[in-house]
């Protein structure tokens, strides 16, 4: 995707966290109290990239992930005097930042940069419960 791409699929807030690297305002976004079963995907190409299975909150009004669904999907880029950013691998876009908490890395993302996909619900053979 360019520019005017970009620009066309991402609305002028979610364009800037993206592309121009701006952070939304903490507890404003959708998902940082978000609790739900699924997956979040890139707001602007599609791509999965965390789940909710390792999303816990961090206290500071972002969604707070322990990793993504594999270090493939991201990219970590070093930052001088500033947090290691996060950014999807399919399409660049920033996504947040590495954060610490109790000595453990975790990974801040804006809510605006995601999309949620909630999983279906697993239907019950008969016999189930005896497994």
């Amino acid at each position: 995707m360019d520019e005017e791409d970009f620009k066309r699929v991402l609305n002028p807030a979610q364009y800037r966290v993206m592309r121009e690297k701006g952070t939304e305002e903490a507890y404003s976004g959708k998902y940082y109290s978000h609790n739900e079963h699924g997956v979040y995907a890139c707001t602007a190409c599609g791509s999965f990239l965390f789940a909710s299975i390792n999303k816990f909150d961090a206290k500071n009004g972002w969604p707070a992930f322990t990793g993504p669904l594999s270090k493939k999907y991201v990219v970590l880029t070093m930052i001088p005097e500033k947090p290691v950013e996060v950014s999807c691998k399919e399409c660049a876009c920033h996504l947040g930042y590495i954060q610490e908490k109790d000595g453990k890395s975790y990974f801040q993302i804006n809510s605006i940069a995601l999309n949620f996909h909630e999983l279906p619900e697993w239907e019950k053979d008969e016999g189930d419960e005896e497994k």
